[in-house]
């Protein structure tokens, strides 16, 4: 776990040794100017360097906009607007995100990344009237076929302003992404019995042509493959597809009024893109006793969308992450 974050200091970008990337920043910087530095590199058409062994952001003291965070709520279906979303930190933390893969020194292009796999741990609820500070680092790279696959750790901590220091770890995440260098970023079906397809629709899920625009608009998230036909065809999509992590958050939301638990775990692997318009099933399973499965099916064409669990976490005694046993590779 990254070690206490620091407060009162300036921001400022440092590359270290070992290529070891640092970035420290007084609040989360705004998530456009990642995308603005995303586009320059591509004009510029650098050639990939060193992988960085590590790559880090930290940020302290955020506070939470409610207003924002409402508008996020009904984009993704959440009801209680008493208490932070369960998916909302990732949207706080995303500038520290971009800050890092948008560096001129990072070595792969942002535009077009593929999420793959998303697990979110929450400790408890978070309140509206709390500062959070927050630490990233992007690590595990591994080399694949089709290009690299990495992981983006997200510490959420509580600060505690009358002691002018980092609080008790209240929300974590782990973000697999991957950097395709060609077409075949995303499996093919597979042959094999797929239990999704048997299990009962809860609920039809209807996801309009603008629906990459609107979650962009509350959340900042404005990758191009999202967000319309034109910028799509650019990163070998046909059409837009769904973005990742409105499929996570608007899962949550209609699982976790049947969870009587602060302490949850959400995790979802996105193993075949869903274009957009699209109607789709949302199938459940809760034959389980630590929480329930869930997925997102066209049964006409046999196509599992997204595969996930909500429930227990998965370690109760220690929030330090182990190696996925699924990296999304499926």
């Amino acid at each position: 776990m990254p070690a206490a974050i620091g407060v009162d200091y300036a921001a400022h970008i440092q590359i270290v040794i070992r290529c070891v990337l640092d970035l420290e920043f007084k609040q989360p910087p705004v998530v456009a100017r990642g995308y603005a530095g995303a586009i320059r590199n591509a004009v510029r058409r650098r050639s990939a360097g060193s992988l960085p062994d590590v790559a880090r952001a930290q940020a302290a003291k955020t506070a939470i906009d409610r207003r924002r965070a409402a508008n996020y709520n009904a984009v993704c279906g959440f009801g209680n607007d008493d208490i932070v979303a369960f998916t909302y930190p990732h949207v706080l933390a995303f500038g520290l995100h971009m800050a890092i893969m948008a560096h001129r020194d990072f070595p792969l292009s942002v535009l077009g990344l593929i999420h793959t796999h998303n697990r979110i741990r929450r400790y408890r609820h978070i309140r509206f009237d709390e500062l959070l500070s927050f630490s990233v680092q992007i690590d595990n790279w591994r080399a694949l076929d089709t290009g690299y696959e990495f992981d983006i750790d997200t510490w959420c901590y509580a600060y505690a302003p009358d002691v002018g220091v980092v609080g008790e770890l209240v929300w974590t995440e782990r973000s697999t992404m991957r950097a395709p260098e060609r077409s075949g970023g995303y499996a093919q079906l597979s042959d094999k019995p797929l239990p999704e397809l048997s299990w009962s629709t809860y609920e039809k899920w209807l996801m309009s042509a603008d629906l990459g625009r609107r979650y962009a608009r509350v959340s900042g998230d404005y990758n191009p493959i999202h967000l319309g036909a034109a910028p799509a065809r650019m990163f070998g999509f046909k059409y837009p597809i769904a973005t990742g992590m409105w499929l996570q958050a608007r899962a949550v939301a209609v699982l976790e009024p049947y969870w009587d638990q602060a302490e949850a775990e959400a995790s979802i692997t996105f193993k075949k893109p869903v274009p957009l318009p699209a109607e789709r099933e949302f199938v459940v399973d809760d034959h389980v006793v630590s929480g329930m499965s869930f997925g997102l099916i066209d049964r006409d064409s046999r196509a599992v969308h997204i595969r996930g669990s909500f429930g227990s976490l998965t370690d109760h005694s220690s929030p330090e992450y182990t190696e996925e046993q699924d990296n999304a590779n499926s």
